[in-house]
């Protein structure tokens, strides 16, 4: 399954996984995957073992300039499937790390961590979702402790 649409929402990382499809919102047509995954822990985006870019990145960015340069990189690194870049990657392995952690092996070199850190008073807090955007489906939602929501 190819990754791919790699985007900024505010602080949570979003990305497409699958067959591109497109559906209609208020604001006109966008693109969609198969499955989608949010992302609301601390993650990193790294390339034959060096981190590209993470989300530390977004929040030590000093202005609007800084946070376009963190959209640009996760661009580059998960292009949208009618980008006129080489190709989207495609996911080789998924590994769940205990308690609420992902590991993610793509092609060329490519590795996508999602490593919750939330302690004793943000337990409750989602780290991740994964879903069918656009469906009438169950959400998978992970909270930082592990539990499933």
């Amino acid at each position: 399954m190819h990754a791919w649409g790699g985007q900024l929402a505010a602080d949570m990382l979003t990305i497409q996984f699958g067959e591109e499809r497109t559906v209609t919102r208020k604001n006109g047509p966008r693109s969609v995957g198969q499955m989608a995954l949010h992302i609301q822990s601390p993650w990193r985006i790294s390339k034959n073992g060096l981190v590209s870019v993470g989300q530390q990145d977004y929040f030590s960015a000093d202005g609007k300039d800084e946070v376009h340069a963190v959209g640009d990189s996760l661009a580059k690194l998960l292009p949208g499937p009618s980008s006129e870049s080489v190709g989207t990657p495609t996911v080789r392995t998924v590994t769940i790390e205990p308690p609420a952690g992902i590991l993610m092996t793509l092609d060329e070199g490519l590795t996508i961590q999602v490593f919750p850190c939330a302690g004793i008073t943000a337990r409750n807090t989602e780290a991740w979702r994964l879903f069918e955007p656009d469906r009438d489906s169950r959400h998978i939602v992970v909270m930082s402790d592990g539990a499933l929501e």
